[in-house]
C-alpha cells in the first residue's frame, strides 16, 4: 500500500506587484502546507498589509487575521471545505481596498496510518484545481470561446464548471463569472456567484461589459456589467424555442445559441441562434428581431436579403458557426455546415466571402474560389480583414479578396514559444483578435491559448500550462493535478498506474513512497501525427481509458478504438485495433489477428488474466472480447452485439443461464476475475453485474432488482448502477455504483452491503468513516493485498483509499461484550484478557467486516488501546468478533468501556477496574 510522504510544495506568489503603492504584495508564506482540519498558523510576508486586509483560502475566510506590520501578517487556516471547491492546493487571496494578490497553501489529508478501519482519505490529487490567481501560463484552461477588450484583458469561456476567466495584462488569471458548478442561477447578483452552462460565445463592448452566449440547456444571452460585476439575462427565457421577434428579448425563446455573440459600436448585440438557423439582433432598447436566416436549414440566399437566406448551423455543444463584426458594422457569419463564411452588409444583403469553390486554399488564391471542408472559427482584425481557421492553419482574407497564410503548417504539433507562426505546428480551434492586432488561438486539445504577435508573427503561450501538467516528474502525488476521470491498476512492484483519458492525456505511475511520474503521453489526444507504431511512449499522443500490466512488466492500455502496449523498452505498439488508421472505430475481426480488428471507442476497458490474455469490455459493441496471448487472435468472449430489447445504444439483456457468447449485454464498462478465474462484467446499461463461469455460462449476480439500496439482502434484489468492479483476496466483490456515489460489497454468499458513500454524490469525508463520506463517479477501483479499497474518485479528481473496507452493521444488529468483562489490572499494565465484542444479525448469524468503535473514558480512571489513545476501531472477523487490548492508566477506580458497531444503536459494555500499581502495593507492605 502506498505510504504518502508530506513533502513541502514550492509555492510562490503568482501575481505581479500591484500598481497602487498600498496594494498588497506577497513575498513568502510559511508554512506552505498543513492538515485539512485547519488550525495552522501561517505567516505571510510582503508589503501593503493594511488594517482592512482580508485573507481567503479558496472561498473560506482565514481565521484571526493579525496585521503585525505593513510587511507581515498572521492568519490561521480554516478547515478545507467540502464539495467542488475543496481544492487542496488552495488559492490564498490577500486583498484590501487597493487591490489583491495571491499565493498557495497545500492542505494535507490524513495518512493511511492515521485513520481507522472503514475510514477514507486521499492519497493523490488536489481536486478540481484551475490555478486561480496564478500566472495564466501555470494554470489550467479549457477555452471554448475567447474575447479581448480595449485594455488588453483576455476573457476565456470554459466548459469545465461553466466559468468565464480573465487574463489581465500582467498575465494573472482570475475567475470573473461562474461558481464552478454547471447550471443556471444568479441573475441580479455578482457574476462569480452565478451558474452558467457552457459559456461558449463571448463579446466585449467598448465600455467593457461582457456578453455571454450561455448555451447548452440555458438558452440565454447574459451580460456582466463592467462597473458592478452584476450579471443579468438580456435575451432568452431559458425555454428552448423560436419566438419573440419584435418584443422584449428577455421574453423571447432561443434554441441553443452555441456559436457566438457579437456587439457593435452602438451596443446592438448579435447572437447565433443555432438551433433556429438564424442570427438574431438585440437592439439597445432590448427588442429582439431576426437579423439573418429564414429558419430553414440549407444553403440559399446569396446576393439577397439576409433574412431570406438559409444557413446550416449545428445545434450542438460544439459550435457550427460563429460571428464577427468589422469596424463599419458588417457582420461576418461562419456558416459551418455549408463550409462558408458569409458577410451581411449594411444594406442587409448577404454574400459568401470564403468557400464555395473547387480550389485548395493557398497564398494568393481568391477566397471565394476555395473549397474549405470545415472552417473552425472566424474573426476580424483591426484593418477589417477576415481571419479564419481551416485544416490546422490560420488564413487571412485581404481587402483584395485574396488569401494569405498566417499560421500553422497543417500538421498537428506542439511548436515551442518563439516559433514563427507560419511554420509552427498547431491545433487551432477558436480565434479572437485584440485591438492591437495580436491573434489569440485556442488549442483546446492541448489546453492552452497561444498568442501570435501582430508585428513579428511569432508564437507565444498566453494561457494554460498544457500540454504539460501540474505535479509530475517525481513530485508528491498529493500535490498533483488530475484533469479528468480515469482508471487505476496496480503493477507487480506495488506501484499504482492511473490514466487520464482526456484531461492531460497521460498514463502516470505513483510509487509506494507517494511520488508521481508520467509513463506515457505527451499531453494531447492521439490525432494523426502524434501516434505511429514504435513511437516512444513519452512522445505519443494518447487517450488512455484503462490500464493494466502483464507478467513481463509491459503496460497495456486502451486508446482510441484500440489496445496498445508500452514495452519495457518504452515504445508503443498496437495489440488490438487497426494499424492503418488510429481512429478507425467499429466492429470487425473476430477469429483473426487483433491488429486487423475494429473496437468501439476510447471508453473501452481491459483486464489481463494470469496468462497474459487480454479481455476488453468493448463498450459500445456490447461485447467482451478476448485477445489470445499466444496467437494474437481476437474473439468475442461474451455478448452478441447490438440488438434486443434494451435501449442503451442498441444493447439489450438476455441469455442468463446460457452460453455467454449468445447473451445480450448493454454497454459493458468493466471486467474482473474472481479467485476461481470466473470473469465478471459490469453490465452498466443493464444495471447489473454478470459473471461467466469456467464452462462459459453467464449469470446475473447483482442488480436488476427493486430494493434500494438493498443492503443485507441478495445482490440480485438490489438496484445497482455498476461502473467498475474489483475482488479482494477472499473472493468478495466490490462495485463502484456511479448512480449514487456508493461502493458496494457483494460477499461470497451473494449478500450485498455498502462500504462507502451514503447515496449523495459529491466530495466530503476525508479522515472519517467512508460510510459518511461523499464520492463522485468512481472511475477506477482496486483492492490491495491488505484489503484496502482504492478508488479513482473521478469528478473529484482524486485517488482515495478506504482502509480495510468496513461495512455498516446489519439492521437490528445484536452487539454484546462476550469476553473481558468484568476484569481488573494494575495501573500501567495490560488487562489480562482482551476486550471482545460480538456482532450478529437479528437472526443470530455472525456479521463479519463490521467496524466496532471501542471507547474508554477521556478522563479519570481509564485505559488506552494499542494506538495509545482512548478510542480504537476494529473490524469484526468472520465470526463477527472484534477484539482490542487495553492498558490501565492514570488513576485507580472502576469505569466502563463501550464497543459500538458502526450504524447500530446498540453497544457492548465492559466493566473494568484499575488497581494500584505493583510498585505502590510493595511500598504499602513495607
Amino acid at each position: 500500500m502506498i505510504k504518502v510522504l508530506a513533502v513541502p510544495l514550492l509555492v510562490a506568489s503568482m501575481a505581479a506587484r500591484a500598481a497602487a503603492a498600498d496594494a498588497p504584495h506577497i513575498e513568502t508564506i510559511s508554512p506552505i502546507q498543513g492538515p485539512i482540519a485547519g488550525g495552522t498558523v501561517v505567516t505571510i510576508t510582503g508589503s501593503g498589509f493594511a488594517q482592512d486586509t482580508a485573507v481567503r483560502f479558496n472561498r473560506n475566510s482565514g481565521i484571526n487575521v493579525r496585521i503585525l506590520n505593513p510587511s507581515q501578517l498572521q492568519v490561521t487556516t480554516p478547515r478545507l471545505g467540502e464539495g467542488p471547491f475543496a481544492t487542496a492546493l488552495a488559492a490564498v487571496r490577500v486583498s484590501n481596498a487597493s487591490g489583491e494578490t495571491f499565493t498557495e497553501f497545500l492542505y494535507l489529508p490524513p495518512t493511511l496510518e492515521e485513520i481507522g478501519p472503514g475510514d477514507v482519505t486521499t492519497i493523490a490529487g488536489v481536486g478540481n484545481f484551475v490555478g486561480e490567481g496564478r500566472l495564466a501560463t501555470q494554470a489550467i484552461v479549457e477555452a471554448q470561446g475567447t474575447a479581448v477588450d480595449a485594455a488588453g484583458n483576455l476573457y476565456v469561456g470554459e466548459e469545465n464548471g461553466g466559468q468565464v476567466r480573465k487574463v489581465d495584462p500582467s498575465g494573472r488569471i482570475t475567475t470573473i463569472a461562474g461558481t464552478g458548478v454547471i447550471g443556471y442561477s444568479g441573475d441580479g447578483g455578482p457574476a462569480t456567484d452565478a451558474q452558467f452552462n457552457w459559456p461558449m460565445g463571448l463579446a466585449v463592448d467598448r465600455f467593457g461589459n461582457i456578453f455571454i452566449a450561455d448555451a447548452v440547456q440555458n438558452n440565454r444571452v447574459r451580460r456582466i456589467d463592467a462597473a458592478t460585476g452584476i450579471v443579468n439575462t438580456i435575451a432568452g427565457t431559458g425555454q428552448r424555442g423560436d419566438s419573440g421577434d419584435g418584443g422584449p428579448a428577455v421574453q423571447a425563446q432561443l434554441n441553443t445559441p452555441t456559436g457566438s455573440v457579437a456587439v457593435d459600436a452602438q451596443g446592438n448585440v448579435y447572437v447565433l441562434d443555432a438551433g433556429n438557423q438564424r442570427v438574431r439582433k438585440i437592439d439597445i432598447s432590448g427588442i429582439i428581431t431576426t437579423f439573418a436566416g429564414n429558419g430553414q436549414a440549407g444553403f440559399s440566399g446569396d446576393a439577397g436579403l439576409a433574412t431570406h437566406a438559409s444557413f446550416s448551423f449545428s445545434p450542438s455543444a460544439w459550435p457550427g458557426g460563429s460571428l464577427a463584426l468589422d469596424s463599419r458594422g458588417n457582420l461576418y457569419v461562419l456558416d459551418g455546415n455549408n463550409n462558408r463564411a458569409r458577410r451581411i452588409g449594411l444594406d442587409g444583403l448577404i454574400n459568401t466571402v470564403v468557400g464555395g469553390g473547387p480550389l485548395a486554399p493557398d497564398d494568393g488564391v481568391v477566397a471565394t474560389r476555395v473549397n474549405v471542408a470545415f472552417i473552425a472559427a472566424i474573426a476580424v482584425d483591426p484593418q477589417d480583414r477576415l481571419l479564419f481557421t481551416y485544416d490546422r492553419r490560420i488564413w487571412r482574407v485581404e481587402t483584395s479578396g485574396l488569401l494569405t497564410h498566417l499560421a500553422g503548417t497543417g500538421t498537428p504539433g506542439l511548436s515551442p514559444d518563439g516559433s514563427a507562426a507560419r511554420t509552427a505546428s498547431m491545433i487551432p480551434i477558436q480565434i479572437s483578435v485584440a485591438p492591437n492586432g495580436d491573434i489569440f488561438v485556442s488549442e483546446r486539445s492541448a489546453k492552452r491559448i497561444r498568442r501570435i504577435d501582430a508585428g513579428t508573427l511569432m508564437l507565444t503561450t498566453a494561457a494554460g500550462i498544457g500540454p504539460g501538467t501540474i505535479g509530475d516528474g517525481g513530485s508528491p502525488a498529493l500535490s498533483a493535478v488530475f484533469e479528468d476521470i480515469g482508471n487505476i491498476a496496480p503493477d507487480k512492484a506495488g506501484n499504482i498506474l492511473e490514466v487520464e483519458a482526456r484531461g492531460s492525456h497521460r498514463i502516470r505511475k505513483i510509487d509506494p513512497t507517494g511520488r508521481i511520474v508520467t509513463m506515457a503521453g505527451i499531453g494531447v489526444e492521439p490525432i494523426q501525427g502524434f501516434y505511429h507504431e514504435g513511437i516512444k511512449a513519452l512522445d505519443a499522443g494518447i487517450s488512455a481509458g484503462s490500464v493494466d500490466t502483464d507478467t513481463g512488466g509491459n503496460i497495456i492500455y486502451t486508446d482510441f478504438c484500440s489496445a496498445r502496449r508500452v514495452g519495457t523498452d518504452g515504445l508503443i505498439r498496437t495489440v488490438a485495433g487497426p494499424l492503418t488508421n488510429i481512429q478507425d472505430c467499429g466492429f470487425s475481426g473476430d477469429g483473426g489477428p487483433a491488429t486487423s480488428a475494429k473496437l468501439a471507442d476510447e471508453q473501452d476497458v481491459l483486464e489481463l488474466d494470469g496468462q497474459g490474455n487480454i479481455f476488453i469490455a468493448d463498450l459500445f459493441n456490447h461485447r467482451v472480447r478476448r485477445v489470445d496471448a499466444a496467437t494474437g487472435i481476437i474473439t468475442t468472449f461474451a455478448g452478441s452485439g447490438p440488438g434486443g430489447s434494451g435501449d442503451h445504444q442498441g444493447g439489450g439483456f438476455a441469455g442468463d443461464g446460457g452460453p455467454a457468447t449468445e447473451a445480450l449485454l448493454s454497454g459493458p464498462s468493466d471486467v474482473a476475475f474472481d479467485s476461481r478465474r470466473n470473469i465478471c462484467i459490469a453490465d452498466v446499461g443493464n444495471q447489473s453485474v454478470r459473471c461467466v463461469d469456467l464452462q462459459g455460462v453467464i449469470r446475473t449476480v447483482a442488480g436488476r432488482g427493486s430494493a434500494y439500496p438493498g443492503d443485507g439482502g441478495p445482490g440480485t434484489e438490489a438496484i445497482l448502477g455498476p461502473y467498475r468492479i474489483a475482488f479482494d483476496s477472499t473472493g468478495n466483490m466490490y462495485v463502484s455504483d456511479y448512480a449514487d456515489g456508493r461502493i458496494r460489497k457483494l460477499d461470497t454468499n451473494g449478500i450485498i452491503s455498502t462500504v462507502a458513500g451514503f447515496g449523495s454524490r459529491g466530495f466530503s469525508g476525508d479522515g472519517g468513516p467512508a460510510l459518511q463520506a461523499q464520492f463522485d463517479y468512481g472511475s477506477g477501483l482496486i483492492v490491495d493485498g491488505q484489503g484496502n479499497i482504492l478508488l479513482f474518485d473521478g469528478e473529484n479528481r482524486r485517488i482515495r483509499v478506504i482502509k480495510q473496507g468496513a461495512i455498516i452493521a446489519p439492521p437490528n444488529a445484536l452487539a454484546a461484550a462476550t469476553l473481558g468483562t468484568p476484569q481488573s489490572a494494575p495501573i500501567g499494565t495490560l488487562f489480562p484478557s482482551p476486550l471482545e465484542a460480538t456482532v450478529k444479525g437479528s437472526s443470530g448469524t455472525p456479521a463479519p467486516g463490521v467496524r466496532v468503535d471501542f471507547s474508554a473514558p477521556s478522563s479519570g480512571p481509564s485505559c488506552v488501546f494499542s494506538n495509545n489513545t482512548q478510542t480504537i476501531s476494529i473490524l469484526t472477523d468472520r465470526d463477527g468478533k472484534a477484539t482490542a487490548s487495553c492498558r490501565a492508566i492514570v488513576q485507580p477506580g472502576s469505569y466502563t468501556v463501550t464497543a459500538t458497531p458502526l450504524g447500530s444503536g446498540q453497544a457492548g459494555s465492559f466493566s473494568l477496574t484499575n488497581t494500584p500499581s505493583l510498585g505502590r502495593r510493595r511500598a504499602a507492605r513495607r
